[in-house]
């Protein structure tokens, strides 16, 4: 026979329920076909069970199953060493079967891990199955489809068989009854009286013993067979599914007894004693010749027969979906062997267990179900029915998460809060610790290269007596540069200053519409500055924009600009409007810029002035009475020769 293609049978089950299934491996076997077959199902020819999202429910295969582990363990004597791997097996056992309908999936045996579990358990090879199958032949048009072809033809050849030796030697051989001259013919009067059967014995056990396999196969019996264990994705139980292995197992045997009917010999002989039979000697060796090529053409017709219908059977497109309806399970036994490692204290509590409990009892659902029925994301530790107990560590207190303060880009220092005295250890993209001690009242601060915008820092705290808290992350920030404010005043002759505040130590520039720059400067280390446009880059009136840029963490950073206008030449220039820097209630002083040498008249609500002069560089300042929130201060500017 042509070796089985399992993957096209095995692809017939995508044709009624959408299920994805890896390459199959051709041309299994399976030797000693007896009533009790044993078969690994290679992790190739089954569903790996990574896509099941859907607790347990009481869908269950039987109404009276039972599970346990072999971990030995109890609340008086549990797993004691977090972090330990320990090999346990999962037993699943039902007897009383509960009807099921194929429709709503695979046949599978399932252990649901519990939640603090998570990660922790994984299989640990094939699953072991052990069930007595009865195969619904109502449910399995295929299988009677075969027997129905196979078992007429079987009778053909006993048919053959029995004509034959049922014959006297006389007809079987057509020997005359006469001879030269009408005679009689003393071969023919011998031979006449005795039968075929009499001198050949033809064996037909064999053949018989592969059709009434056939025939029984509706009471199938033990099958055990290993199918691989698989995860689900979010690793809360471990699955194996029944049907896939039962189908090859199923599918093997069938095969087998077609084959072994193929293969099987009819054991011709000549019986002891034949050749005393009175003259009948010189016809033995023909006879048996006879009865022999009879024998070899019935069993060839017969093996055409059987080898067309197992092609048949093969080529069913659903013959998958036929065996998981026709397969009724009986006391069926399933050992998943897993990998179990003993969770920490914290482990438990990053897999949602609140204040687990030690020791801690670990709960598992292990049953057997149908596949569509399966919702993983339901199933909760109440729920278990066999249980692992563990040992966790006792936790230690863990140090509250420190703080950083807002980080921009350029600065030399981080800083934030902690417990007292808690070592802070703070790391800046992932680089070389740098540690610090958050002083009596929890504030820490320390030098550290110069950031820059992107960088990502952590902080870690750990007190005495307690573990390091969780990372607090800070991500750098680009640093608001404000525009500028600004002013001009001059003419076409003498040029044109213009005047303001940025950031300390800013870099500004003049542009023009056009973007080229017309001035540049630098304010000082109060955010003043000063800058004298030459007359040949600029005509009255024109439109200018001022910007300022700073340099921080290596990069470049601008405001967005303040426009000013040329002034036109006028028979008396007006004065540049001076500017005055913010004042809060309680401040003594009032101060600002304006147009170097300007003179500059102060009056807070209007009340008496109060007179002062810019400075070379613009700067100004006047003692005032102590000012209150609402005041309201005004300055103007006077150059002379100006208004």
């Amino acid at each position: 026979m042509k070796g089985i293609n399992y993957k096209k049978l095995m692809d017939s089950k995508k044709n009624t329920r959408v299920r994805t299934k890896k390459n199959i491996i051709a041309n299994l076997t399976v030797s000693g076909m007896l009533l009790t077959s044993t078969v690994v199902v290679p992790a190739s020819l089954l569903w790996a069970p990574t896509t099941v999202e859907a607790a347990l429910v009481s869908a269950e295969l039987f109404s009276d199953i039972t599970a346990s582990n072999n971990s030995g363990t109890s609340a008086s004597a549990p797993y004691a060493t977090p972090g330990a791997t320990n090999q346990v097996n999962f037993s699943i056992s039902g007897s009383n079967a509960v009807t099921v309908d194929v429709l709503n999936g695979d046949k599978v045996a399932v252990v649901g891990v519990p939640q603090g579990l998570t990660g922790l358990v994984q299989p640990a090879g094939n699953a072991s199955i052990s069930t007595n199958v009865t195969l619904q032949l109502g449910n399995f048009p295929a299988l009677q489809t075969l027997i129905g072809t196979v078992t007429p033809a079987v009778d053909t050849l006993i048919s053959t068989v029995d004509g034959i030796v049922n014959q006297n030697l006389a007809d079987a051989l057509d020997i005359p009854p006469t001879i030269v001259g009408g005679l009689p013919n003393p071969l023919y009067t011998a031979a006449s009286i005795v039968d075929v059967s009499q001198v050949i014995s033809v064996n037909l056990d064999e053949i018989t013993t592969q059709l009434d396999l056939l025939n029984q196969l509706g009471q199938f019996g033990q099958a055990n067979f290993e199918v691989p264990a698989g995860l689900t994705e979010n690793e809360r139980a471990l699955i194996a599914n029944v049907d896939d292995g039962l189908f090859i197992v199923v599918n093997q045997r069938i095969n087998q007894i077609l084959d072994n009917l193929q293969a099987a010999q009819i054991q011709v002989s000549i019986l002891d004693g034949a050749s005393g039979i009175p003259g009948i000697g010189t016809l033995i060796s023909g006879i048996n010749t006879l009865v022999q090529t009879t024998v070899n053409t019935a069993k060839a017709t017969l093996n055409g027969t059987v080898e067309t219908a197992q092609n048949v059977l093969n080529a069913t497109t659903n013959l998958a979906d036929q065996v998981a309806s026709a397969s009724v399970l009986g006391q069926t036994n399933v050992v998943i062997p897993t990998n179990v490692t003993s969770p920490t204290y914290a482990q438990l509590v990053e897999n949602g267990v609140a204040n687990p409990s030690t020791p801690y009892e670990a709960r598992f659902e292990a049953t057997m179900s149908q596949l569509d029925l399966i919702t993983i994301d339901l199933f909760t530790d109440a729920d278990g029915n066999n249980s692992i107990w563990f040992a966790p560590d006792t936790p230690e207190d863990q140090t509250d998460t420190p703080t950083i303060n807002p980080l921009t880009a350029g600065e030399t220092t981080i800083s934030g809060t902690a417990e007292p005295g808690a070592a802070i250890t703070l790391a800046i993209n992932g680089g070389a610790p740098i540690t610090t001690t958050a002083d009596g009242e929890g504030n820490w601060t320390t030098d550290v290269p110069e950031l820059v915008e992107g960088d990502t820092v952590t902080a870690v705290a750990e007190a005495d007596g307690e573990s390091a808290s969780e990372p607090a992350t800070a991500t750098v920030a680009a640093p608001v540069v404000n525009a500028p404010t600004a002013s001009i005043t001059g003419n076409s002759t003498d040029g044109y200053p213009v005047t303001g505040t940025a950031a300390a130590n800013a870099a500004i520039e003049i542009t023009n519409a056009e973007g080229e720059v017309v001035g540049t400067g630098t304010a000082n280390e109060n955010g003043n500055y000063s800058i004298t446009l030459n007359p040949a880059d600029v005509a009255e009136n024109e439109n200018l924009n001022v910007a300022a840029i700073v340099t921080a963490g290596g990069q470049t950073y601008r405001s967005g600009n303040t426009p000013i206008v040329v002034p036109a030449d006028d028979a008396e220039q007006q004065t540049g409007t001076p500017t005055i820097q913010p004042v809060t209630a309680g401040d003594t002083s009032v101060s600002g810029t304006a147009e170097p040498g300007a003179s500059i008249t102060v009056t807070v609500n209007g009340a008496d002035p109060i007179v002062t002069e810019a400075d070379e560089e613009g700067n100004w300042r006047v003692d005032v009475d102590e000012v209150s929130e609402g005041d309201t201060v005004s300055a103007v500017a006077e150059l002379e020769g100006q208004t």
